[in-house]
């Protein structure tokens, strides 16, 4: 709050940056062929804890009265390493396979994460840990389900198209600029190439987020609607031994 102005400035931006993280984890998966057209499977792969070292760049904003921010600068915390903990949830999936026929290939799948074990995210600061925070998430378990075909549209290419509907873990009061999120609707499609040992393949993603108001609920005063859509592609190329 500037004592000249009587309202509330920026005085100061902070960058928070990190290096990769890791941790281990473990996967299992079973098949279950009870016809040669029909196949069940589950999988699961367990939650993980990725450490986060980084750091924090402290950069003062002018407000246009050198005085206030000369006063400013004295409060500010200085550059500093900054670390965290981020949990990423399990996953759970079921689905079901059937091939109608030799070409076409339909499944359906239910997946199942365990997004409730990201209860808050807090960033620690090692010089000055007055200036670390803590931001309640508490976001909830979600499930999303999905459906696709592969066709086999000549003995090299293969056809791909499918659909999917991401229930969104996030509680309103948590929907905020940190990592807004919504239920989404999502339509992919795609095409592989095979020959021999040789594989590509390649495929798009349309991704419609619902529109996700904060109902005026958000802790921080950062209420508002946000509006998402997102195209995600991916290329892959591989050798079968």
């Amino acid at each position: 709050l500037s004592p000249f102005s009587g309202r509330f400035v920026d005085v100061a931006n902070i960058r928070l940056v990190s290096d990769y993280g890791d941790d281990i984890g473990w996967n299992l998966g079973v098949l279950f062929k009870p016809t040669p057209r029909l196949r069940i499977g589950a999988a699961y792969r367990s939650d993980m804890d990725i450490e986060l070292e980084g750091d924090a760049e402290v950069s003062p904003i002018s407000t246009g009265n050198a005085q206030f921010d000369a006063f400013v600068r004295t409060q500010l915390p200085p550059n500093q390493a900054i670390n965290t903990t981020f949990p990423f949830p399990a996953i759970a999936s079921a689905g079901i396979a059937f091939s109608p026929n030799d070409r076409w290939d339909i499944e359906f799948d239910v997946v199942r994460m365990t997004w409730s074990q990201f209860e808050a995210l807090t960033v620690n600061f090692e010089t000055t840990p007055a200036a670390g925070f803590t931001r309640p998430q508490n976001w909830e378990d979600s499930s999303s389900f999905r459906l696709g075909t592969n066709i086999e549209a000549t003995p090299n290419w293969d056809v791909r198209l499918g659909a999917v509907y991401d229930q969104n873990p996030q509680p309103t009061e948590a929907v905020s600029p940190l990592l807004p999120d919504a239920d989404r609707i999502g339509a992919t499609m795609g095409a592989g190439w095979h020959a021999g040992p040789f594989v590509i393949d390649g495929s798009l993603m349309v991704l419609h987020f619902k529109d996700r108001s904060t109902n005026g609920l958000n802790a921080e005063g950062f209420n508002g609607t946000y509006k998402t859509d997102a195209l995600l592609w991916s290329v892959n190329a591989g050798y079968r031994f």
